[in-house]
């Protein structure tokens, strides 16, 4: 186990220079108007942590913490937690996505992101130009994108509790080779995690729990069915940021760490 900082800087930081000559490899992210944010991981165990943790201080940067587990650690959990850590575009057309949420997600609620369930399809304005294994879009709140070897490799192993959901490029007139992983079994009320931060919509009435990032998500192992994909009953994020989390068996595990796919963390469960 390893403690990990995901780094955000934006264009007016003007650290480009500073983390090449550091020899740290970070990925940019185009915006409008000659925009550009650059992220990155890096352990804390990493030399030029210190520095980085100094510019970020310095540039204020948004800095991200979380845990690295080794694949001995997830392989010995029962179920653990499937995040996805790659983003690239945004839902299209990203200036009408405040109105086409409501349109994707049945009874969205426009105060705090949360919703009933997904009825409609992402689409995005060009095809993923990436060979991850899974990616997100951006304000997407966490939606899931598998390669076409990802959805084959989980329905030949006959994993339960998913489908999958075209994704659409723009305008419904070619599909993307990707697919999005669609979970909707829901785990009882299962959290153990305590003094956790949460939000109260006062126009829905749900609680949203600050996403844990630096320890385990403890749960009640009462509270968890017996198939290889469900999604927690707690809601986690910020603002309009709204998503439960994706919870894995150990076969599904195994599956993601044999093929080493990337743009995905697993993080074991600690059930009680």
């Amino acid at each position: 186990m390893e403690v990990i900082h995901r780094v955000t800087f934006n264009k007016v930081a003007g650290v480009d220079k500073q983390l090449d000559s550091l020899g740290i490899t970070y990925k940019r992210s185009d915006l409008p108007a000659g925009y550009y944010i650059i992220t990155f991981e890096i352990k804390e165990s990493d030399t030029n942590w210190l520095l980085v943790e100094n510019l970020i201080k310095e540039k204020n940067g948004a800095d991200f913490m979380g845990i690295v587990f080794t694949e001995e650690e997830i392989l010995k959990a029962d179920y653990s937690r499937m995040l996805v850590t790659y983003e690239q575009g945004y839902p299209y057309p990203e200036s009408e996505w405040q109105n086409n949420r409501q349109k994707i997600y049945e009874d969205y609620c426009v105060e705090c992101g949360v919703y009933k369930e997904q009825s409609g399809n992402f689409r995005t304005k060009n095809e993923f130009n990436t060979k991850n294994g899974f990616v997100s879009l951006m304000w997407s709140s966490a939606a899931t994108f598998c390669s076409p070897e990802v959805i084959n490799a989980f329905t030949e192993n006959n994993f339960s509790g998913f489908t999958t959901k075209d994704i659409y490029i723009k305008n419904y007139n070619e599909k993307s080779k990707y697919k999005q992983l669609s979970v909707n079994n829901v785990t009882g009320n299962g959290m153990l995690n305590e003094n956790i931060k949460f939000e109260n919509c006062k126009k829905c009435g749900t609680n949203k729990f600050e996403f844990i990032k630096d320890n385990y998500l403890m749960y009640k192992r009462s509270a968890l069915q017996d198939i290889d994909f469900q999604k927690t009953n707690e809601w986690f994020g910020t603002g309009w940021i709204a998503f439960q989390q994706i919870i894995i068996s150990r076969k599904v595990a195994k599956v993601i760490l044999e093929n080493k796919w990337k743009g995905i963390k697993l993080e074991p469960l600690l059930l009680e």
